[in-house]
């Protein structure tokens, strides 16, 4: 291990102890951070000026790929980033390097007169610590100063960095509380060998909805491609992809155990000869950068993490919470009924209510039925309801799938530090049946959010817990009321 400037300081690796969480959502990378403040972080799922943010609120955000961000511009602030360039290994004046790069839009420089930095090679490994001073730039309206320290690993493929920083001028002005803070988060840093989060494009379905119920349906660009698919079956049959014979019979260049996954990972439609299209398999694959969208120019900064994908009217999609969905959307889910058979409800949320509007049908509810009375949201909380729609494709299903309320991240919603009960009650709900289906109408919950949140996810079902199939559940994005 080498050090500059003389001084002493702590190895490049050090465990972080209790305190700590760790975070493993940068592919590649583990880093640890105080629980204090992640256990009061917001999730959002986006950083945009128009996001109103405070600077003694606390905040996290990830793309679930190369991008991490933790701030609360009074207090302390950490980013992290996959694929910078600084390529500290390759220079002897480290210092150079600083402006070489930059870390989520915000750049570094040397603190005082000389770069301080500790430096190690591993198994191939290269790491490195540096004291630097930091502009700090989260949204056009939300930046400043800051000191702290730089880490980077280079593995000579691949470029991780993290930053932690809190407001300061000078290292020796810091308490030894924030000293501790800032070397445990840049010493914890380190790589996971390629077990880093894997994040999974989300497949969508050949389902159309009608009416009152679900139906494979072809157009006649799919009818015209699934000709061709039969009259090139010979040459292609030794591919992946599976095609459908016009008499229901496959023909695949997969498993039999791969086939078995596909039929259960698929929603289940009555087909005739004339509905049978090509599915789309449901095979998971790595995602990469240009899925996440981000947008920088002169007086804009913006991250989203969510997956560029243009959801056509009428198809029932996978989601999760890199792949939200919206209102107005159908989204698959999986569920075992009171038989233990595996079933595959549609979901179909089609308005979130609030105010009156929201009070006013809690209130009808209440007093027409014995099961509760009317009582208040908690202070600081209003009542939303939700209506929704549950599609089944096979009769007499048990017709109440788990809601709940949650934060962006997938875990409970926490606002301004404080975590939100996750508890959605039943309204009411109308059944209507068809023939093939039977179908949940204007089915309502409602559920208690706290005053001043924008956004956070409704998750309908828990999917199947111990099986071989799918774990689906239907995440809903909220948010902008």
């Amino acid at each position: 291990m080498l050090t500059s400037c003389g001084i002493k300081k702590s190895a490049t690796y050090k465990d972080a102890g209790k305190g700590y969480t760790t975070i493993s959502s940068v592919d590649g990378i583990t880093f640890e951070i105080p629980l204090a403040f992640s256990s009061k972080a917001t999730a959002v799922t986006r950083i945009a000026n128009d996001q109103d943010f405070t600077p003694d609120g606390i905040y996290s955000y990830t793309n679930g790929n190369d991008e991490y961000m933790f701030f609360c511009m009074d207090e302390l602030v950490i980013l992290a980033n996959k694929g910078t360039n600084y390529n500290f290994s390759e220079t002897e004046k480290k210092e150079n390097a600083l402006s070489s790069s930059s870390v989520i839009d915000s750049m570094c420089s040397k603190l005082g007169k000389k770069f301080c930095y500790t430096e190690s090679i591993n198994d191939g490994v290269y790491k490195i610590i540096g004291d630097v001073a930091e502009n700090i730039s989260i949204t056009t309206e939300l930046y400043g100063d800051y000191i702290g320290r730089l880490a980077v690993i280079e593995d000579g493929m691949t470029e991780w960095s993290v930053l932690a920083g809190v407001k300061g001028s000078n290292l020796s002005d810091l308490s030894k509380e924030q000293l501790s803070v800032i070397d445990t988060v840049v010493s914890s840093m380190k790589t996971t060998h390629g077990e880093g989060v894997v994040q999974t494009n989300t497949p969508d379905y050949d389902v159309v909805i009608s009416d009152k119920s679900i139906s494979t349906s072809l157009s006649e660009e799919t009818e015209e491609k699934s000709k061709a698919n039969e009259e090139t079956k010979d040459e292609d049959s030794q591919k992946d992809d599976v095609f459908l014979d016009l008499d229901g019979t496959e023909e695949t260049g997969q498993s039999e155990e791969a086939l078995q996954h596909e039929k259960l990972a698929a929603p289940k439609t009555e087909t005739s000869e004339k509905d049978i299209a090509k599915p789309k398999p449901s095979v998971k694959e790595e995602s990469t950068p240009e899925d996440i969208e981000t947008v920088v120019s002169d007086d804009k900064i913006e991250h989203s993490n969510q997956k560029e994908r243009k959801l056509t009217e009428g198809k029932v999609y996978s989601s999760d919470i890199y792949s939200l969905l919206k209102t107005g959307d159908y989204g698959i889910i999986a569920s075992s009924d009171p038989d233990g058979e595996i079933k595959y409800p549609v979901v179909h949320l089609k308005a979130i209510l609030s105010g009156n509007d929201a009070v006013d049908i809690v209130k009808k509810q209440a007093s027409s039925t014995t099961r509760y009375d009317y009582f208040e949201a908690p202070p600081g909380y209003s009542w939303q309801v939700a209506e929704y729609d549950i599609i089944y494709t096979q009769a007499n299903p048990e017709h109440e799938i788990d809601v709940r309320m949650l934060g962006v991240d997938g875990n409970t919603l926490k606002y301004r530090g404080v975590p939100a009960p996750q508890r959605t009650y039943y309204v009411d709900y109308d059944i209507e049946n068809d023939v093939a289906n039977e179908t949940l109408r204007n089915i309502k919950v409602f559920y208690a959010v706290p005053n001043g949140c924008k956004e956070y996810i409704l998750k309908f079902g828990d999917g199947i817990v111990g099986t071989e199939t799918e774990h689906y559940s239907a995440y809903y994005h909220v948010g902008g009321i």
